[in-house]
């Protein structure tokens, strides 16, 4: 009703949580770093060493696509490798977005996402339909922590480039998918949530909406 998604909306600009759809995996994985701070930065080193591999991953990648055409069978060894890598990767990246609370850390973040996500754009193309969904859930994956990290920094132009982007991904991965996933709701709310930011309230309701549409038929089709 109008009323219940009027009190999800206040709950949910409140920080509360919202009674349309249970926590994202996401969402308890940040109240854990919150609540134990101390210990996250233990594993700090650990995730920057993942951060490095992943960094070299897009080199292995490259050299796999040069030797693809003399190597089939070996290239797409390298390919499995790549990808792996690429989500060991995205996982340390959502950590580490975490620890990046310095305006050089942000920004050392940012830059670090610029290979994997040029290089995940180039190579969808020519991928095979399964690797195919797995960059773009990478790339979803990597440009939502983007755009929070980049929010931080308050560069709303660039957080509004991810997460327009960001929704562009969910609609095509949910594309046939009835209900739609849970995900493609989070990408409107999120996006929602920067139009009502930046004043374009007409924009954001619209956003709101079409998230709690969905939630409802996630909610009506449930057993």
């Amino acid at each position: 009703s109008a009323g219940a998604l009027r009190d999800d909306l206040q709950r949910h600009l409140a920080g509360q949580r919202v009674l349309a759809r249970s926590p994202s995996i996401w969402e308890d994985t940040r109240r854990f770093v919150q609540r134990h701070r101390t210990t996250t930065y233990v594993v700090t080193i650990a995730v920057i060493a993942i951060l490095t591999m992943g960094t070299l991953a897009t080199v292995q990648w490259a050299r796999a696509r040069a030797a693809e055409k003399q190597q089939a069978a070996s290239a797409d060894q390298a390919r499995a490798a790549s990808l792996r890598s690429l989500e060991a990767f995205s996982t340390a990246t959502k950590f580490a977005s975490e620890l990046a609370e310095s305006t050089a850390a942000s920004d050392r973040l940012l830059s670090l996402m610029d290979a994997p996500l040029a290089l995940l754009a180039e190579s969808r193309s020519h991928a095979v339909p399964d690797d195919r969904n797995r960059m773009l859930r990478m790339e979803a994956d990597l440009r939502t922590i983007a755009g929070d990290v980049a929010l931080r920094r308050l560069q709303l132009d660039n957080v509004e480039t991810h997460r327009v982007k960001v929704l562009e991904i969910e609609r095509e991965l949910a594309r046939g998918m009835q209900p739609p996933p849970s995900s493609l709701a989070d990408a409107q709310v999120r996006l929602g949530d920067l139009k009502a930011q930046r004043g374009q309230l007409d924009q954001g309701l619209a956003h709101y909406q079409a998230a709690h549409t969905i939630y409802k038929q996630r909610a009506a089709a449930a057993p």
